[in-house]
């Protein structure tokens, strides 16, 4: 096995430990969340939280350098295949977020930083203030 093919086991690792992390904490607040598969090109996020009538796509980043242009350009594409896969679900949300969830370094779970756009989270404000 090469250095480079050994790395990317071991962030794959890293990436993997880090959406359980996150699934344990948002279960442990005994909000509904869990895993999602991975589907390549198709892929729908990491990990799902559903609270009300609103989904929150998560796409998981555990990386020493942070890019959140690129993370939230993945977390909005990743939404998207999402709500179009559950778009006639029964129980389809009536809001689809696609949000980055970046591991702070030496920190727990909990200070995780939640990244959003400014026209998701006025979306969200607005969706709320109607309820």
């Amino acid at each position: 096995m090469t250095d480079q093919s050994k790395r990317a086991k071991a962030n794959k690792r890293k990436g993997a430990a880090f959406e359980i992390d996150l699934e344990s904490f948002f279960s442990g607040l005994l909000l509904k969340v869990m895993r999602l598969v991975r589907r390549g090109k198709d892929d729908e996020g990491d990990v799902l939280l559903r609270a009300a009538d609103v989904a929150f796509v998560i796409e998981a980043k555990n990386e020493k350098a942070m890019n959140l242009s690129g993370y939230m350009a993945e977390a909005k594409a990743e939404a998207l295949n999402w709500e179009s896969r559950h778009v006639h679900d029964p129980d389809a949300p009536a809001l689809v977020i696609g949000v980055a969830a970046v591991k702070r370094r030496m920190q727990p779970i909990s200070k995780t930083y939640i990244v959003m756009e400014a026209d998701d989270f006025a979306a969200l404000c607005l969706h709320l203030q109607a309820r």
